[in-house]
């Protein structure tokens, strides 16, 4: 064997590890993905005015990448508003791929995959509306107007 072919031999090893290193890196660093974004509530009566103290509660998680799900109440402020933050989860691409096959694995058919999320005022919402003014719903406002 020559030197050259020894070198070459080196090389290729180098360049077969630098790749390796790469897709080790590709598939273990997390990155960011949004579950649920940004959501602005408001609780009125069915007249439009806003009640106030309501408790409304949010829950989410991502079968795909999440074991256990999270949940936040968060009361309405004196115009019946509330605002929950953007969701988000962070996740390696190898645990994208794997936690999909250990929920069916371990589920069966009953696994679930994706993001599920809920929102609803907590507890009977009786009508108690802050003074006499009306309200109008933001666009992209979600409203619960209790009957």
């Amino acid at each position: 064997m020559s030197l050259t072919d020894i070198k070459n031999s080196a090389f290729k090893r180098k360049r077969l590890w630098a790749f390796l290193f790469m897709v080790a890196i590709v598939l273990l660093c997390p990155f960011r993905s949004t579950v649920v974004p940004e959501q602005k509530v408001l609780v009125v009566t069915e007249g439009w005015r806003p009640i106030p103290g309501v408790r409304v509660r949010q829950i989410w998680q991502n079968y795909s990448v999440e074991v256990v799900g999270h949940e936040e109440d968060i009361p309405t402020d004196e115009n019946g508003r509330v605002s929950f933050p953007r969701r988000t989860v962070r996740a390696n691409l190898l645990w994208r791929v794997v936690r999909p096959i250990l929920n069916i694995l371990s589920q069966g058919v009953h696994a679930s995959f994706g993001v599920q999320t809920d929102m609803f005022p907590l507890g009977e919402v009786t009508e108690k509306p802050a003074g006499q003014k009306r309200v109008e719903a933001q666009p992209g406002d979600i409203v619960f107007r209790p009957r």
